[in-house]
């Protein structure tokens, strides 16, 4: 399944966002995951349509699945000198997906695995 890193950041950010997203496309290179967000140099259309779907995690937890979502990253701390989440935002997301979702700590970030994706009809 494809994983959306969170947070997500917005092109307005500009060398924040270019280095920020940037690594996460190197990533997917070695894990072989598709990645929701990511840095090509210029922005898709649908970037809006993506920062809305982070911004809502994790109260869309079965929206992000029909699209094929099945890990979510939470960044801690700081990535390549952009700030990312704080430990106590990352600590009540986890918590409150410990129920429904695996979570594990990854070094400083989170990895919540949504589980096998449904079976499309």
């Amino acid at each position: 399944g494809a994983v959306l890193e969170l947070p997500m950041i917005h092109p307005d950010r500009g060398a924040e966002w270019a280095y920020g997203e940037a690594s996460r496309m190197a990533w997917a290179t070695i894990d072989d995951h598709p990645r929701v967000n990511g840095y090509s140099g210029s922005v898709p259309a649908t970037y809006g349509d993506d920062l809305e779907l982070g911004a809502a995690f994790p109260g869309n937890v079965n929206l992000l699945r029909s699209l094929g979502v099945r890990y979510v990253i939470l960044h801690v701390g700081q990535d390549a000198g952009v700030p990312m989440l704080d430990e106590a935002t990352a600590g009540k997301i986890q918590f409150s997906l410990a129920s429904i979702a695996q979570v594990d700590r990854v070094g400083d970030d989170w990895l919540i695995d949504l589980g096998p994706l449904p079976i499309s009809q």
